[in-house]
């Protein structure tokens, strides 16, 4: 697919996810609001003015928001996701495709198999990279791990509970806004001309 397709793809799965941060976000009233805007504030700022570890923590904080599985499976996501990790590093990653496809028809299959919905690739791992600038897939293996083994402990979902809705919904719009950008970022890295 061209790149105006795949960037409008995957700006689009950003931009339809805004509403539920948004939404969640602003909470109960004025005092939610402020704090998830203190929340975008300082993601913002940790992730432009920190480097190292501090800014590698925002891992963490996708980690709280990747809660709802995919409900839907689209080829066209999983290809905008690879066309925007491609164009985050430089690499030409069509080669993979096969692969990603592949891994999405096996993970639904046995999502399936024990009553689970379909699943496909994470969006919100784009912008984890866009904030993080961290690639590695095995970084993103180990996290997995971890949450799955997390996932089992009924104290660390009370934990995970106890998060306010606002802070959550101010880390939902960073996230999700990265998204968008990184879509933009297809048309722009591959100057799509919208006048054609």
């Amino acid at each position: 697919m061209p790149p105006v397709v795949t960037g409008s793809i995957v700006a689009v799965i950003g931009l339809n996810l805004a509403p539920i941060a948004a939404k969640g976000a602003m909470g109960s009233g004025t005092f939610d609001s402020m704090m998830a805007l203190m929340t975008v504030l300082c993601v913002g700022g940790i992730a432009v003015y920190t480097r190292g570890l501090a800014q590698r923590l925002l891992i963490l904080a996708h980690a709280m928001t990747v809660i709802v599985p995919v409900a839907i499976i689209l080829v066209a996501e999983n290809l905008g996701h690879i066309k925007a990790v491609s164009a985050m590093t430089g690499q030409d990653l069509d080669g993979y495709l096969g692969r990603a496809f592949v891994g999405d028809g096996v993970a639904t299959m046995l999502s399936g198999s024990v009553g689970g919905t379909g699943v496909t690739t994470y969006a919100e791992n784009i912008g984890v990279m866009a904030a993080t600038r961290i690639y590695s897939t095995l970084v993103f293996a180990f996290a997995a791990v971890i949450a799955i083994f997390l996932g089992f402990s009924p104290k660390f979902g009370a934990v995970i509970q106890s998060i306010p809705g606002p802070v959550l919904g101010g880390m939902s719009i960073v996230v999700f806004g990265l998204i968008a950008i990184a879509g933009a970022r297809i048309w722009v890295v591959n100057q799509v001309d919208f006048s054609d």
